[in-house]
């Protein structure tokens, strides 16, 4: 009967005027009719790109325009979220078990050829400019997923599976058609009640399924389960999200008789092209879980930023390669250009060689067994007060604490400029704000200052968006740091500092109290240099900085000003410029007698030099270029 409604639907697509490569946008809640949409647009030859059902109206309208959509599949309960403007609309009732659903169409169509290389479907994702990006998935890449998947981790007991994340999310295509190439069959489970109904599901011994979620979906499951449940032989493929190590070894606890993979795999490399084997490897589990070994037909690169191959071991980024690459990213050549390059190292010779690589972003290093290790997003790393900063090595160190479920570490751009955040989700809530004073003083034994977060912030469950997936936006600001018992200002000199503390810290001087540690409240480095600064200009003593780390409350450094002051501790002398001689020649520095000596050493040094080269589009104007140089070196 599915086959037959969504021939049904098929030809009533074709007579829309759909032909074999046009997109359609599928608009529908989990229901018996979104299976029949999805099957019955690639009846049609089309591509379907599914709508998250949670988009708002303005989000849908984004990918309309970009993919130039002509036709959208939508249901009664959605349709007010779809503009109408320019589009054909098929409105479809939902249930498609009624004999007279789309009557009169043709219940054996199906088109008659598709290209192995036209598009399947299209999955959108957020892109870095707010407007969100089509990937295009070719049918050749889905059916060189599906074959790998079928082999190597859908196993022949299997009933079927569950669907857990979003329809809009690719992590869920496998769910979606595995079942139905073996006979199995694909449970829609309540949106609404989704992690109640997912558990409920995964203890029916009887039923073993495949089910492929996020590490924040184990975490709610594993709150729910009461006792291991021994005997249930589901298979769980694990992605979309670092998959932590001790919550890998609860859900196979929980689960003993059930296989449990790690599964990496961005959505231009068709669901995923990395997996590693949990269950295989539990007895001697790193600290840190792999994500595994490249998969059939799939070549995995770690190259360094001039695309050069790096020995294992390196940090570097990861390029992957094979029929599992999509196609790019519709009607944005500019960005599938930058995203998918030509392979350095194809080899014409070799049928298996990949033509293109796709630029992940991720961060990895093949360890010496041969698998690979996630060391975290190219664009988590930040520079902090000039230091190069990886967020992932400090939620790594934070997750190895005790008492630490889960972490994450943000850069936020704050009042008192950039600074680190981080959020920490407790095992036992009650212990939470003595957690994260022990997550400071750790973190402070373990790493340099800068990269010890100014902020850390509880929280007693993560904000997740619609796939399952972390939603980093939705964290919070740090509240405003503040004394538990505030104490004001008792001398002038005190009523003077919570000034200047004010000033530098941008928080209110009631907010302040004189026994906060400046460093407790947002101080840093840099902020410390300004406060010594101001404190000699206020006070006229010398403060030092090391000072300022022992005396860093405003009573302590009250009294230190006062024991200065009383000492007749004076300033140091302002250095004056020195008038020319008469000849014009000025004694050299110690620095600049030292650049002289590596001249003279080496014989004419370039050291020092700064090379550079632009690149000038149009006509150049040369004498323009040696005005300018000319300009510079007479400055100079």
């Amino acid at each position: 009967q599915l086959n037959a409604q969504a021939a049904k639907l098929a030809d009533c697509l074709q007579e829309q005027g759909v032909e074999p490569g046009d997109l359609v946008g599928v608009c529908m809640p989990r229901s018996a009719c979104l299976m029949v949409s999805l099957l019955g647009v690639l009846k049609a030859g089309a591509a379907y790109i599914p709508f998250e059902p949670s988009n708002t109206k303005a989000r849908n309208q984004q990918i309309i325009a970009d993919a130039a959509l002509e036709w959208v599949i939508v249901s009664d309960a959605l349709a007010a979220r779809v503009p109408d403007a320019g589009v054909d609309l098929l409105l479809l009732e939902q249930d498609v078990t009624d004999a007279n659903w789309l009557s009169g169409y043709d219940a054996d169509f199906c088109a008659e050829s598709v290209a192995h290389d036209s598009p399947a479907y299209v999955i959108y994702t957020s892109g870095s400019t707010g407007t969100p990006k089509g990937v295009e998935i070719s049918h050749r890449a889905l059916m060189d997923y599906l074959n790998f998947a079928l082999k190597d981790y859908y196993a022949a007991h299997l009933k079927g599976s569950l669907l857990v994340t979003s329809h809009g999310f690719d992590i869920g295509v496998p769910s979606l058609y595995l079942p139905l190439l073996s006979g199995g069959s694909v449970a829609l489970l309540d949106n609404q009640e989704l992690l109640p109904a997912l558990s409920k599901a995964l203890n029916e011994a009887d039923e073993p399924r495949l089910v492929r979620m996020t590490p924040h979906h184990v975490e709610g499951v594993l709150a729910l389960q009461e006792k291991p449940l021994a005997g249930v032989q589901h298979v769980f493929v694990i992605g979309g999200e670092r998959f932590e190590r001790d919550v890998a070894l609860a859900l196979q606890t929980q689960f003993p008789d059930s296989q449990l993979f790690n599964h990496y795999g961005p959505s231009e490399a068709t669901v995923g092209c990395v997996m590693y084997d949990i269950s295989a490897n539990q007895a001697d589990l790193p600290a840190q879980l792999p994500i595994g070994r490249a998969m059939d037909n799939t070549y995995a690169y770690v190259l360094d930023p001039q695309l050069n191959a790096l020995p294992q071991g390196a940090r570097g980024e990861l390029f992957v390669g094979g029929p599992c690459l999509a196609s790019g990213y519709v009607n944005n050549p500019t960005l599938s250009a930058e995203r998918f390059i030509d392979n350095p190292f194809y080899d014409p010779s070799d049928a298996t060689s990949p033509a293109r690589l796709y630029r992940t972003g991720d961060q990895v290093r093949y360890q010496n067994s041969g698998e690979l290790m996630f060391l975290g997003r190219i664009d988590e790393q930040v520079k902090i007060r000039g230091f190069r900063v990886e967020l992932g090595d400090i939620s790594s160190q934070l997750q190895q604490i005790a008492g630490v479920e889960s972490a994450e570490v943000l850069c936020k751009r704050l009042a008192t400029g950039t600074e680190l955040v981080a959020y920490i989700k407790a095992e036992d809530p009650a212990q939470l704000d003595a957690l994260l004073n022990d997550c400071e003083r750790l973190l402070g034994e373990q790493l340099p200052a800068y990269m010890v977060p100014s902020h850390f912030v509880g929280l007693d469950s993560w904000p997740l968006t619609a796939n399952g997936k972390l939603d980093k936006k939705a964290l919070p600001d740090p509240q405003e740091k503040a004394a538990a018992q505030h104490v004001a200002p008792r001398t002038a000199t005190e009523q003077q500092l919570v000034e200047l503390w004010s000033s530098l810290l941008k928080l209110a001087p009631c907010q302040i109290s004189v026994d906060s540690s400046f460093f407790k409240l947002g101080g840093h480095s840099l902020l410390s240099v300004r406060l010594v600064a101001a404190i000699k200009q206020a006070f006229g003593v010398e403060f030092s900085i090391s000072e300022l780390f022992e005396h860093a409350s405003i009573a302590s450094q009250g009294q230190q000003i006062a024991a200065k002051q009383a000492q007749g501790t004076q300033v140091a002398e302002r250095i004056t410029a020195q008038a020319r001689p008469a000849d014009g020649r000025m004694v050299a520095s110690f620095a600049q007698q030292r650049l002289w000596f590596i001249d003279r050493l080496q014989g004419g040094s370039a050291q020092y030099n700064m090379p550079a080269a632009f690149e000038v589009s149009g006509a150049l104007d040369l004498n323009a270029v040696e005005a300018a140089l000319s300009t510079i070196i007479a400055r100079h």
